[in-house]
């Protein structure tokens, strides 16, 4: 079923291109676009999921957040607010040594941490007063406290906000505070659990009105949806947001506290052979279409997107391929997931590099690198076609992203003249408009005439 939604899709995107009708459409109306990259530098324990992948040390923060802010990503989102790292054991003491040391060194470097609230200490979920060790999702971790820890839990976010936020006499002085938070991850589903919305409503309602009630002005994003709005297992997947946005939990005078609704989206799981760069758009429609039928508009954020492919080039330009496209459907933030390889997990834009030495950077970092340097001051990202995008941009001519998807290889009729065309490892060449051969790389191009 989903595959011919999918093939549908593609054959109305081709209709509309080859008659016009697509340039014609009005679309999202084009607005700024912020870029950043997921990271997991404060996954700091052997137990997660990260191994012996982990980079604990203060030197490897201060190596990897030096190359976020190369990168050029000026947002960052990271498992900031762990209480399972933070108050291991119940009733012991806060150990912020590592989110302190974290937080100060990526303030100095000018990115803002999105900080992610999870995961939750044994003793809050499964009554068990110990350490945890990731069991393939099963562990204690992933799940909601019990309501019995509801006092904890409040005095966790509270002092956790109040640290970070730079709004309290008691917090870190920060060059960038911390004012930004996504309640949870994946809660339909993560690890194999699935929380319930109504619980994770109760949960939700607590946490935004603890945060609000330190940083008034924080942002609170939930909930993180995986990849909503495909066909799994006979249904489609996402009824979790209305269900979460329909819970009787969430009636207040805040209702549905949340200020930004994020989700997550995986081309290379929503294609049959290929991976499906509309999937972007099924997804982001239905999220929208989720929030209208509750009479909602909120922002979209797209927390997590990537690609894992073993062949270096191929990701490197599915990495900018998706983020280009991301940004034309109506999203205001797109987060290429993640920043470094760990396991047998090849998302990162990094090597998995021994802890304590300079990471290696891989394509995909020096692809997201340069096409960043171009849309650092957009205004807004246009679709024109298959392989065609228009960056527009405040003190420039507009930006184009070209490549060459199958049989839309053609010169686009609207460059002309003289031409400045950077590839993805940032080689730069002038030439003349029709000496533009494209190809499935994708390019950056800037009219000069």
């Amino acid at each position: 079923m989903f595959r011919f939604l999918v093939e549908g899709w593609r054959a109305l995107v081709a209709f509309q291109v080859l008659t016009g009708l697509l340039l014609a459409s009005p679309g999202p109306r084009p607005h700024s676009v912020e870029f950043g990259v997921d990271s997991y530098l404060a996954d700091y324990h052997l137990g997660t999921e990260l191994g012996a992948s982990i980079k604990a040390s203060p030197i490897d923060r201060t190596n990897y957040l030096d190359a976020v802010r190369d990168l050029g990503a000026t947002t960052m989102r990271e498992e900031f607010m762990s209480w399972s790292l933070i108050q291991p054991r119940r009733g012991g003491e806060y150990h912020y040594e590592v989110m302190d040391d974290l937080v100060g060194k990526a303030s100095e470097r000018g990115i803002r941490i999105l900080g992610l609230t999870y995961f939750f200490p044994p003793w809050a979920t499964v009554g068990e007063d110990r350490p945890w060790n990731y069991k393939g999702g099963q562990d204690g971790r992933y799940q909601l406290p019990r309501r019995e820890f509801e006092s904890d839990f409040k005095q966790f976010v509270r002092k956790s906000t109040s640290r970070y936020c730079g709004c309290q006499p008691e917090s870190l002085r920060l060059k960038t505070p911390v004012r930004e938070w996504v309640f949870m991850n994946e809660p339909e589903g993560y690890g194999g659990i699935n929380l319930g919305a109504d619980e994770y409503a109760h949960w939700l309602r607590m946490f935004y009105e603890q945060v609000k009630s330190v940083d008034p002005v924080a942002t609170v994003v939930a909930p993180a949806l995986a990849v909503p709005g495909i066909w799994q297992q006979g249904k489609f997947a996402g009824k979790f947001l209305d269900h979460l946005l329909s819970s009787q939990e969430l009636n207040g005078p805040n209702y549905p506290y949340i200020d930004v609704v994020d989700f997550h989206v995986y081309p290379a799981f929503m294609g049959s052979a290929e991976p499906d760069l509309y999937g972007v758009n099924l997804s982001y429609n239905y999220v929208r279409d989720a929030l209208a039928a509750h009479n909602l508009n909120l922002p979209l954020w797209l927390t997590e997107m990537g690609d894992n492919s073993g062949n270096l080039t191929r990701q490197a330009d599915l990495d900018v391929e998706y983020a280009v496209h991301a940004a034309s459907v109506g999203v205001d933030r797109v987060y290429v997931f993640g920043l470094w390889d760990y396991g047998e997990s090849l998302w990162g834009l990094l090597e998995d590099t021994p802890s304590g030495q300079i990471p290696v950077r891989k394509p995909s970092f020096v692809a997201y690198q340069t096409l960043l340097k171009k849309l650092t001051d957009n205004q807004g990202v246009e679709f024109l076609g298959p392989g065609r995008y228009r960056v527009l941009r405040e003190t420039e001519n507009p930006t184009y992203v070209l490549w060459a998807p199958g049989e839309y290889s053609q010169l686009p009729l609207f460059l002309h003249g003289r031409i400045r065309v950077t590839d993805l490892q940032n080689h730069e060449q002038e030439i003349g408009a029709g000496s533009l051969k494209l190809t499935e790389h994708p390019v950056l191009v800037e009219v000069l005439d």
